[in-house]
């Protein structure tokens, strides 16, 4: 909860500053905003490396399952 607070506080000082601020001012307020995008960015690389790590893991698991059920068919 509290970085959607800090993005909230980040996009309020943004929109403050590109209406209000000076040119320094307004780039700053890109400057946040690009940097909070590629934040989001990595984020959602991570969430999808490890969703794919573990769809992965979800594969071995089942092909091991059903090797041993195989095996155990066969009374090995």
């Amino acid at each position: 909860m509290n970085e959607v607070l800090q993005d909230i506080q980040t996009l309020e000082n943004a929109i403050i500053n590109l209406v209000e601020g000076a040119s320094d001012e307004k780039r700053m307020a890109i400057n946040s905003l690009n940097s909070m995008i590629e934040l989001k960015r990595m984020q959602v690389e991570q969430f999808e490396q490890e969703a794919h790590d573990e769809k992965i893991d979800d594969i071995l698991l089942q092909s091991i399952w059903e090797e041993e059920l195989w095996i155990e068919s066969r009374g090995w």
